[in-house]
């Protein structure tokens, strides 16, 4: 009470009452936590890890819709692989196909080197093609080796003369 509740507590907290199985409980805890985080004016590293655990006691309490529509809402605020990865493991298996497509209508908001990943992590090779096809010389030399060398190697086979523009 002193010191000040933050983020990070309610999170441990919230952890410990998952791990007794007590998902309401800790729900409480993990709401107030994305509150506090809200507040600090950069947010912190436990604010990633409140909305994780969210999406996941929503679930775990039959909440299904609700942790989708988190995770969806967290997937447009930052497109990449590892959101769009947390999005599909609440969509319902028969509709994966058109969330999917959803997604990558979403994500062409992301940041080139998020949206890079993000396509080849889902193989999409196409749009990757059309992406490198659309991005000037300029930008594509701001990125680091790291995004693009994946990326020209995927493209080698299919298309050698984008991926000789990533190289």
């Amino acid at each position: 009470g002193q010191t000040g509740l933050t983020a990070q507590d309610c999170h441990a907290l919230a952890s410990l009452l998952f791990k007794r199985r007590k998902p309401d409980e800790a729900l409480v805890w993990v709401e107030r936590g994305i509150d506090l985080d809200r507040q600090t004016p950069h947010g912190s590293t436990a604010g990633h890890d409140l909305g994780k655990l969210h999406r996941e006691l929503l679930a775990r309490l039959n909440r299904g819709t609700e942790a989708l529509d988190a995770a969806w809402a967290d997937f447009q605020k930052h497109p990449s692989k590892y959101t769009y990865d947390d999005l599909m493991k609440f969509v319902p298996a028969p509709e994966r196909s058109a969330w999917h497509e959803k997604a990558m209508e979403a994500a062409k908001g992301a940041d080139l080197r998020s949206l890079i990943e993000l396509l080849l992590d889902t193989r999409e090779m196409e749009r990757l093609a059309e992406l490198v096809r659309s991005t000037a010389d300029e930008t594509l030399e701001r990125l680091s080796h790291y995004a693009t060398e994946p990326a020209a190697k995927k493209l080698e086979r299919s298309h050698p003369g984008l991926a000789a523009r990533l190289w």
